[in-house]
């Protein structure tokens, strides 16, 4: 977090009040993070201290941007979680030290959002020359991908069944790569939009029948 565009205390009540308008897997796990930190603050009753906290910072117009992430308005101001995608394609920039931690969460196998906030033009002649909504990186979150259990087994069946699994994701390769080691997934595609994974589903279909399963609205 740089101190200098927004407190620490206040990201998180930022990023949850716009993930509960999201039903990806990744909210869940962000806004269960959040919930589990009032329980050293209140053992009684750590579920009411969430609740509280959560009226003091509320998003609303949450809109779900697929492939991108999500967007919402809180106390007047425009909020975008996003991917990193979305950050290298626009005219947003990270410090050398920010830029440095990225790379290094990225050879680490994390999955990385961004936390970002639009800036407003001062002038007309501003807005006139911006064709796009121009956003600052207040922060990233790191998240790791937890293996269920019973994923390598699952693998195994469906190859008894002769059924090649393959991973279609958004996320980056290194993500992938070592989630389908651990989990015995020989075909990987990454960093793919909703757009991709269609056309991927399509390529398979000229080699025969496909099954797509997914786990968000960007997968549907």
């Amino acid at each position: 977090v740089n101190p200098a565009r927004v407190k620490k205390s206040k990201i998180l009540p930022l990023i949850v009040s716009l993930e509960t308008g999201s039903d990806h897997p990744l909210s869940d796990s962000i806004i269960e993070f959040y919930r589990d930190s009032f329980k050293s603050k209140n053992d009684k009753n750590p579920q009411k201290l969430f609740a509280a906290e959560q009226k003091k910072v509320v998003a609303s117009q949450i809109q779900s941007l697929p492939g991108v992430g999500i967007s919402g308005v809180i106390a007047g101001e425009k909020y975008l979680i996003a991917s990193i995608d979305f950050v290298s394609g626009r005219k947003t920039k990270l410090t050398k030290a920010e830029t440095v931690r990225v790379q290094q969460c990225q050879r680490d196998g994390l999955t990385l959002s961004f936390l970002l906030r639009e800036k407003i033009a001062k002038s007309k002649t501003q807005r006139r020359k911006s064709s796009k909504s121009n956003y600052e990186i207040l922060v990233f979150i790191a998240l790791g991908d937890k293996i269920k259990p019973n994923a390598e087994r699952a693998i195994k069946e469906l190859r008894a069944l002769k059924i090649e699994p393959v991973m279609v994701t958004g996320d980056n390769l290194e993500v992938a790569q070592r989630v389908a080691r651990k989990t015995g997934i020989d075909l990987v595609r990454a960093s793919l939009r909703p757009k991709d994974k269609s056309r991927v589903v399509r390529e398979f279909q000229h080699e025969g029948h496909v099954l797509f399963i997914g786990d968000g609205v960007n997968d549907a």
